[in-house]
């Protein structure tokens, strides 16, 4: 819902939480989670200013963050310009690097989820409502399907999501930026998974994709987490290498 601080005058949109997340034995995870997220700030990630919780209602006051999906944006062209993609991969994963200090796993990147709020700025979105979980590989569910797109192998064999999962995911969505799809699209989660675990991306360069950057998205998505970029600001980076001055300034916001 659109709202008004009716102190400041600030616009805002205030996210209800209701169903599962609200019953006796589940609310207190989600509170926790939720009042973890308000302590995330950063201009590419869409902030939490406060948490509400007036027994009958729950509710989360979140920016008045306007504009479309990645996901939206690639169902209309399915292939971004290289440098355009590892902007929006490097805003995100400078997101990402403020919430893993912060202690907060987002669990669930993907396309969906990034937000191109205006030209030249990627806001990272998450539910906080969403429980942090593994992959069941024979669930037939289209949240299921669809995560496993974006799901690093170690999600399939029982692992809850961690900081090095999110690096894969968002890897993921950089490969389908560039690729025009998924890098192991196609077949059910089971598929997917086993995909994830055991084939080999097919090589970015034959797309346009510079060397540097292609390289960076393997270290993104390497099955063995070991090898893996071990932080998000390793990722970013590595990134930010690759983009001019300008697309390396944090995109702000006007302050409320």
């Amino acid at each position: 819902f659109k709202a008004v601080h009716s102190i400041a005058g600030h616009p805002v949109v205030l996210k209800f939480f209701a169903g599962d997340a609200v019953v006796p034995g589940r609310w207190p995870t989600v509170f926790d989670r939720a009042q973890r997220h308000t302590s995330v700030n950063h201009p590419h990630w869409w902030r939490a200013f406060e948490l509400a919780d007036l027994d009958q209602f729950k509710f989360l006051a979140l920016a008045d963050v306007a504009g479309q999906s990645l996901s939206e944006q690639l169902a209309t062209n399915r292939r971004l310009p290289w440098q355009e993609a590892c902007r929006i991969a490097y805003q995100s994963c400078l997101a990402l690097a403020r919430a893993h200090e912060a202690g907060f796993v987002h669990g669930d990147v993907r396309p969906e989820h990034i937000v191109l709020e205006s030209p030249g700025r990627a806001v990272l979105w998450c539910d906080p409502a969403v429980t942090l979980s593994a992959i069941n590989p024979h669930a037939a569910d289209d949240t299921t399907t669809t995560r496993a797109d974006y799901a690093a192998p170690e999600l399939g064999v029982g692992e809850e999501p961690g900081p090095l999962t999110d690096i894969y995911a968002l890897g993921c969505a950089l490969y389908q930026m560039l690729a025009g799809e998924p890098p192991f699209a196609g077949g059910n989660a089971s598929m997917k998974m086993q995909r994830h675990a055991n084939e080999a991306i097919q090589p970015l360069a034959p797309m346009g994709v510079p060397e540097p950057l292609g390289k960076a998205v393997a270290f993104m998505m390497a099955k063995n987490p070991a090898v893996r970029f071990q932080s998000a600001t390793q990722a970013a980076d590595q990134l930010g290498q690759l983009l001019d001055a300008p697309s390396r300034q944090p995109q702000v916001a006007p302050a409320p």
